[in-house]
């Protein structure tokens, strides 16, 4: 049996799937990718008598993807009462390192809306995007789980994924003759943000099941 990727359902235990066995790639959806290329020339007017441009050159390819995550597969012999946090929205951390691998300064509020409208079309982005993407929160509750059950917790991931490739030569104004040169460098970063949470779970099997599946190891 084979899980098909479905962002209001996760591969549940009654359908006949295991977190540790289904693999990302079942349990994940790519929505859009985006690639580009970008050219800059810096002239380096410090050398006497001579003009020397960097040129520096830049492809960049951003995957958007959705998938769910098991978080927490726990079995609770008795009942048990458990305070549980989970986090919603987007780390201000990645968000910055992802703003540094593609380039583009600090911006106000979430760097996805301000791409070039190609891109973000290419990545299905729109400004509803805002309604689940937005700075993390941390909550917690407090869960009652019932005993002789197998408990998982998914979270529903939207993660967008950069490589950036950038190299730079150096030559003299008006001359393509290369004097010193750079790169290949590959640079990755992603930004991911939790946009659900699904809980699944499953009741021990009888002790005459039980018993029987052990013979049968």
């Amino acid at each position: 049996m084979t899980y098909v990727f479905d962002p209001t359902t996760p591969p549940l235990f009654r359908r006949g799937f295991h977190p540790n066995t289904v693999a990302e790639e079942q349990r994940s959806s790519r929505i859009g990718i985006a690639r580009w290329n970008e050219v800059s020339e810096e002239i380096k007017d410090d050398v006497p008598f001579e003009m020397l441009v960097i040129i520096t050159r830049k492809s960049f390819v951003v995957t958007r993807t959705q998938l769910w995550v098991p978080r927490e597969l726990i079995h609770y012999a008795v009942d048990a009462k458990v305070k549980l946090e989970y986090t919603e929205g987007y780390s201000q951390e990645e968000h910055r390192k992802f703003e540094r691998t593609l380039d583009v300064g600090a911006s106000v509020g979430l760097t996805l809306l301000n791409l070039k409208a190609d891109v973000k079309s290419s990545l299905k982005i729109t400004n509803e995007i805002t309604n689940k993407w937005f700075v993390e929160k941390k909550n917690t509750i407090d869960r009652d789980y019932k005993g002789g059950y197998t408990y998982v917790k998914w979270s529903l991931i939207e993660r967008f994924d950069v490589e950036k490739t950038s190299s730079w030569e150096l030559h003299f104004r008006d001359d393509d003759r290369i004097l010193e040169s750079g790169g290949p460098a590959v640079e990755n970063s992603n930004l991911t943000c939790s946009l659900s949470e699904y809980e699944d779970s499953i009741q021990d099997p009888s002790e005459e099941i039980f018993h029987f599946l052990q013979s049968d190891l």
